[in-house]
């Protein structure tokens, strides 16, 4: 069996979780039922961490300590979760609401790359496209105009200047490495909590995609609050694993700001949320009436699946928006092309009429 790959996935982690629900369920121990998945892991890095869990906790350690070596992989709502599960006697059914929470998250993601795959494709073919044009199809024609000696339409002479551009190969090699370099300093930057904050700024005003991110935020935060208040986590410490999990700066400096405010001025969780600037005021009226009715963890579920719906239909709607782009996008370099070629055609056949 070939285990050669990257790092453990959060889909390998969701099968995981949920392989090790149904082991537990019929009445097999953590430790044995760790090995039965280590035995039937497809890749290596997801062998290899099932070993040294399994290792860990057939030494006498609980399981939420052995995923503690593991913080990059096993988030910390994640480990506080089977904790709470160990110390209740109920590991079983923490693993099965851990479960449902990764799997959906693991949904929407699939379903966002998805909705990504044909766009980045169709812009893929297209600088491809346009590269040929420019560098196989282009030099020729231009090259009769230039050879004429006559002026040649601003137009004409910006397309020729990019495709003499393009047979120069030292100049798209340093450009690709430029390219290569920038995106990796970028992808660094990204990584800081500074970067992903300030891309968030910039992303919030967006249309559809602004509102898409918030969503996708909000599932995630409501689904977490679920799982976390069901199994029993204080309110104050669902807040903040939930801050961490959501997945958007600006979603969870709100609720940072709201857990400060409930411990500082004592309010409840709808007067602190009242005061955030990112989290829709359609879901703290929501979790008004839960509150009132103590049933806090329902509310967040129907919002979860609130959301879950209106990130699908958000990511429609942005996939309708791209496809007429890119087409425009197409048709401005062809038509431009075309202008550029023709126009010298149409000055010499005035001049020889």
């Amino acid at each position: 069996m070939g285990r050669k790959g990257p790092a453990v996935t959060l889909e390998e982690v969701a099968v995981l979780t949920r392989q090790l629900s149904t082991l537990l369920s019929a009445g097999v121990h953590v430790s044995h039922a760790l090995e039965v998945i280590a035995n039937g892991a497809d890749r290596e890095p997801v062998h290899d961490l099932v070993i040294d869990l399994g290792r860990f906790v057939s030494q006498g350690n609980y399981l939420s300590n052995a995923l503690r070596k593991h913080p990059a992989i096993f988030p910390e709502v994640y480990v506080s979760l089977i904790r709470i599960g160990e110390t209740s006697s109920s590991l079983n059914a923490a693993l099965d609401r851990l479960a449902g929470w990764l799997e959906r998250d693991v949904a929407t993601r699939k379903r966002v790359r998805a909705a990504l795959i044909y766009p980045g494709f169709i812009l893929g073919m297209t600088a491809v496209f346009v590269f040929l044009i420019f560098h196989s199809v282009l030099p020729g024609l231009l090259k009769g105009f230039e050879d004429s000696r006559e002026p040649l339409p601003w137009i004409t002479q910006a397309v020729a200047w990019v495709a003499a551009l393009t047979e120069k190969p030292a100049l798209i090699v340093g450009g690709l490495i430029g390219l290569v370099v920038a995106v990796r300093h970028l992808h660094t930057f990204l990584k800081t909590p500074e970067g992903q904050m300030q891309m968030a700024r910039r992303l919030h005003p967006l249309p559809v995609v602004g509102p898409l991110m918030i969503s996708l935020a909000m599932s995630r935060y409501c689904s977490s609050m679920q799982t976390m208040l069901g199994a029993g986590l204080n309110l104050l410490q669902c807040l903040d694993l939930a801050a961490a999990s959501c997945g958007h700066p600006l979603v969870a400096q709100d609720l940072l700001n709201a857990i400060s405010e409930m411990r500082s001025q004592g309010v409840s969780l709808v007067e602190a949320l009242e005061q955030a600037e990112y989290l829709p005021a359609s879901a703290v009226h929501l979790l008004s009436a839960g509150q009132e009715s103590g049933a806090l963890d329902a509310i967040y579920g129907n919002l979860a699946r609130y959301y879950d719906d209106e990130v699908a239909y958000k990511i429609e709607t942005l996939g309708a928006l791209i496809e007429p782009a890119l087409l425009l996008m197409v048709s401005l370099i062809v038509g431009t092309v075309l202008v550029a070629v023709f126009l010298p055609l149409y000055s010499r056949l005035g001049q020889m009429s």
